[in-house]
């Protein structure tokens, strides 16, 4: 859902109604907030009231708490009869949502004037709010999990370098300092320093939004993200086949974890996913039917063989295991298959250019199913398009990055290529 606030009359010479306007798939609800303002006193580009006014904070904490009513009205809308209203049916259903939700639900913001910290508590509990009220699990590596750790990670800088964190003091100073702080006190790898700069800029946007700060300098192109490229492995027919054939009778643990990682190998499903397959959503036990939880977007994937017989082995109802625990089994899975070649990369240490080498199964996590699930067929020549329809890619770019196909394959493609096209013959 998306939702913008604008003004019914924006030449108005006197106050006009600020408008609401929702969109949710292709319904669009419009109705009047019953808040007025002068246009001179609307900054139609944050689509809020501008700081300038008395009241502004009152006016905009309104517009936030309607934000917030509009999208769980919505949520609790399908929870309740498991499927979207339109645009009429949604304006009765919020008209009494409205009178039902108690005034804790919807006063979040009733005092605006945060702290740069306080900012962050109010979005972490803004977004496991919304995560309950959609029936999703509050997990490791969410939004807030993120906010809660850069929160942590800017105190300690805050307090190692008496660098006073606050909208104000986010500049090109603060960014080249905890920059180096994180480099060489912290000793974090160049991903995990540029994961913490990406949620203070976020934290920075939404603070701008809300009109808390008018600093902008978080958006300069020399507050840059700071990014280098994972090495990640996947594993091809051959190895997901070993894995297969293990014999794992007395070792359930190990088992479950095999298992559910395989599935993944073979719909391209996240384990988040491949944990909630039931039998209602194998259809003519022939192919899953099932709605991805992150994109929400609807997949039909067909059984193989293998993929078949795991599924009945169970069944039709998988295991479920916590990530960390199905992390550590697959590696040591992987290893009793005996996938262990070398695998020698480069990473940044201490801003220089190092060689490392890991046995492959040290490397091996359940996101590896999803990886290897999209290299084998983009290998075994199935188009892109069907792939990414499977993955969720949205993008060629994102989807051939993600996955880890060799130089070889490549070479291979081309030389059938040219045999297509009969150009290995001719001479010019």
């Amino acid at each position: 859902m998306s939702t913008k606030f604008y003004l019914r009359n924006p030449s108005a010479e006197s106050e006009t109604s600020i408008t609401v306007r929702a969109r949710w798939k292709d319904n669009t609800l419009v109705y009047s907030t019953g808040k007025k303002v002068t246009p001179s006193d609307w900054n139609p580009k944050t689509s809020r009231v501008r700081k300038s006014v008395s009241n502004y904070s009152t006016l905009n904490s309104y517009l936030e708490r309607e934000i917030i009513l509009i999208r769980d009205g919505l949520v609790d809308f399908e929870k309740n009869y498991g499927k979207s209203p339109d645009a009429k049916q949604f304006k009765k259903y919020l008209a009494d949502y409205r009178v039902e939700v108690s005034p804790k639900d919807v006063s979040a913001l009733e005092e605006p004037k945060y702290t740069f910290y306080s900012l962050i508590d109010l979005l972490i509990e803004q977004h496991t709010k919304r995560l309950k009220n959609e029936g999703k699990e509050l997990k490791h590596g969410t939004y807030c999990t993120t906010l809660k750790q850069t929160s942590n990670v800017l105190k300690q800088y805050q307090s190692d370098q008496a660098y006073k964190i606050d909208f104000d003091s986010i500049d090109l100073d603060f960014y080249y300092g905890f920059v180096e702080w994180c480099y060489t006190v912290k000793g974090y790898s160049v991903n995990n320093t540029g994961k913490h700069v990406k949620t203070v800029k976020r934290i920075m946007n939404e603070a701008n939004e809300l009109e808390l700060t008018d600093n902008l300098k978080h958006k300069s192109k020399k507050f840059i993200i700071p990014k280098e490229k994972v090495y990640n492995v996947y594993l091809n027919e051959i190895e997901l086949d070993e894995l297969f054939r293990l014999d794992l009778s007395n070792q359930s643990h190990l088992s479950k974890a095999r298992d559910l990682f395989l599935v993944g190998c073979w719909t391209g499903l996240r384990i988040s996913d491949v944990k909630r397959v039931k039998e209602q959503n194998i259809i003519s036990k022939d192919y899953i039917k099932i709605r991805t939880q992150k994109t929400e977007k609807e997949v039909e994937i067909p059984l193989n063989g293998n993929l078949k017989a795991t599924l009945e082995n169970y069944n039709y109802r998988l295991p479920s295991m916590p990530d960390q625990n199905l992390n550590d089994y697959i590696k040591i899975v992987c290893l009793k298959a005996g996938i262990v070649e070398p695998q020698t990369y480069e990473v940044q240490k201490n801003r220089k250019k190092v060689l490392v080498t890991k046995p492959k199964f040290e490397m091996v996590s359940s996101h590896t199913a999803r990886r290897s699930f999209a290299t084998n067929r983009y290998e075994e020549g199935l188009d892109v398009i069907t792939i990414m329809a499977i993955t969720g890619h949205t993008t060629q770019t994102s989807f051939m990055t993600y996955i880890k196909t060799q130089p070889k394959t490549f070479r291979k493609k081309l030389s059938e290529h040219y045999i297509k096209q009969g150009k290995h013959l001719k001479v010019v």
